[in-house]
């Protein structure tokens, strides 16, 4: 059985300190952290949310909401090791090029740590939301072009660029920032499975007891990684799939998650409501969180 890794969601926590936090979670074992990122949000919210049973997103229109690379950014300087991830970038709010320099950038900045997570988003936000699907699919091949190819020229649906130069590349080369793709729809796993380099989860938020419905969620999730594994096959994709979840922290959640294949575990602090302190996630990083991955054997159960 593999080892399975760790990362740390840290929603609720105030950008300004995510360095310091992150730098915590490095030295506790965590593989990742994820930075969460929309562009704005309206006044009143629209029932287009996919994972709750009445549409509404969990959260209010007044949400906190940062620049991911800025953040991110400051996170490469506090630490060494830990990977930054975007969960999730909303890539068809942005040209390619824009959005491939900025994640270049981080990528020299950290010395090649970047996991690129994207998704098209739930509603929309200025852009032409028909067409999202298919501006990312093209997005992805272009930014990928950019990333390897010494002059890069693009003749596309929604882009065309003429011949030019891209500088810099990757650290690790052009497979050096994966592409971990969001999202549950039909789309969105056929694009993680023939395009994605990863793919992550994002459970659905239902009413009452979450332990009620714990089977649910976790047939779901085989159900998707099922459906991806099939697209990856029909492609004749082989080679590395980072495949992202967390389904709570407890012991057994992380063993059936391991079970099915998922290969980055995401677990984070239980504080109150969308905010929380510096000193309350450092402390949960330093005993629960810490604990968790101490405990983890590796052979798919925690001791």
């Amino acid at each position: 059985m593999y080892a399975m890794q760790f990362s740390i969601n840290l929603s609720g926590l105030g950008a300004r300190h995510y360095p310091a936090v992150s730098a915590v979670a490095e030295q506790h074992g965590f593989t990742a952290i994820w930075m969460p990122e929309h562009l704005i949000f309206p006044v009143d919210m629209p029932p287009m949310y996919s994972y709750t049973e009445d549409g509404y997103p969990p959260m209010n229109s007044r949400v906190p909401t940062f620049d991911p690379w800025v953040v991110l950014g400051a996170v490469a300087s506090m630490t060494s090791t830990i990977k930054l991830g975007t969960g999730v970038y909303i890539l068809p709010l942005r040209h390619p090029i824009k959005a491939a320099r900025s994640v270049v950038t981080l990528d020299r900045m950290s010395n090649g740590r970047v996991l690129f997570g994207i998704g098209v988003g739930w509603m929309s936000d200025g852009e032409d939301f028909s067409n999202r699907g298919r501006r990312t699919d093209e997005m992805i091949e272009l930014m990928r072009k950019l990333w390897s190819d010494e002059v890069i020229e693009h003749r596309g649906e929604f882009y065309d660029i003429p011949p030019v130069y891209f500088e810099p590349k990757p650290v690790k080369g052009a497979d050096g920032i994966p592409i971990i793709v969001g999202g549950t729809s039909p789309a969105a796993l056929k694009r993680a499975g023939t395009i994605g380099d990863g793919w992550t989860h994002h459970r659905q938020i239902r009413q009452g007891d979450r332990n009620e419905y714990l089977d649910r969620d976790f047939d779901e999730l085989e159900q998707h990684i099922t459906t991806i594994r099939r697209h990856r096959e029909e492609a004749e994709r082989t080679g590395p799939f980072e495949i992202v979840a967390g389904m709570g922290n407890e012991p057994s959640s992380i063993s059936r998650a391991a079970d099915l294949g998922v290969t980055m575990y995401t677990i984070g602090p239980q504080v109150a409501g969308l905010r929380g302190t510096k000193d309350q996630f450092a402390e949960w990083i330093e005993t629960t969180g810490a604990d968790t991955i101490t405990a983890w054997s590796g052979d798919g159960a925690v001791s």
